[in-house]
């Protein structure tokens, strides 16, 4: 079957000049999914809620992504290279989490001219790409109490996927950046560690002009980083919770 992708912008209010720009930059009119209560893990949800049922696939984009062009076009056409059952991550990113090991990664990728990069879990959420036969079933366990259990909008997903022991396909170049280092969440905000994509693009190269019929190259040791992510995360939750 060909690949077709349904488009939704995840937004906050805050960023409205920048979802304005956004939507000027993609090569397809898409909805935007505005957060209504403060709550970027129930803006996630509706934005992964907006998929047409008459796609194979669901792109969510968030709102300080900076796309290069004919992005949805492009990501379309590279879908036709990935497993139909695949989740597809357009950005790789330079900062947290593990970013010694993704720059590494990436390193190997360069040399073997690949086209992807693959991992076991969704590490950043700038554009991420569904099957969109898993969406319902990934948002029953996303708002349940198993799934409220994992902190970050990306990393819930990235636990449902690593149940299943999925393989995340990260397209190499990343196919959006980040518009800044400034983020909603306070505590992401590092100004020693810019949130920058590696191997941009580049917001003037069409998306159209890449090939990504080129190598794999397979991260297998992701698994043991995310499960030190969340081990991590668990840990601080818990020391805020004995400080309150």
């Amino acid at each position: 079957m060909t690949p077709t992708l349904s488009v939704a912008i995840m937004a906050h209010p805050k960023r409205e000049a920048m979802v304005a720009d956004l939507l000027t930059r993609l090569d397809r009119e898409v909805p935007v999914v505005w957060d209504q209560i403060n709550d970027r893990h129930d803006t996630g949800a509706r934005a992964m809620e907006a998929f047409d049922p008459a796609c194979t696939h669901h792109l969510v984009i968030q709102d300080d992504a900076l796309p290069c062009r004919d992005l949805i076009a492009g990501a379309e056409r590279a879908l036709s290279h990935v497993p139909e059952d695949a989740p597809v991550s357009l950005y790789t990113g330079r900062a947290r989490p593990f970013g010694a090991e993704i720059t590494k990664a990436v390193r190997r990728a360069r040399k073997r001219d690949a086209s992807w990069i693959t991992m076991r879990g969704i590490y950043w959420g700038p554009a991420v790409i569904l099957p969109v036969v898993q969406i319902p079933e990934m948002l029953a366990w996303f708002r349940s109490p198993e799934g409220c259990e994992t902190s970050n909008y990306d990393r819930r997903m990235s636990v449902w996927y690593a149940q299943r022991q999925a393989k995340v396909w990260y397209s190499r170049p990343s196919l959006v950046d980040h518009r800044g280092d400034e983020s909603l969440v306070w505590k992401h905000t590092n100004p020693a560690k810019p949130r920058h994509a590696h191997e941009f693009a580049g917001e003037d190269t069409s998306a159209l002009t890449i090939d990504f019929s080129g190598p794999v190259v397979d991260i297998p040791y992701s698994a043991m980083m995310d499960h030190a992510r969340e081990a991590a995360a668990k840990r601080a939750r818990r020391r805020l919770e004995r400080a309150l």
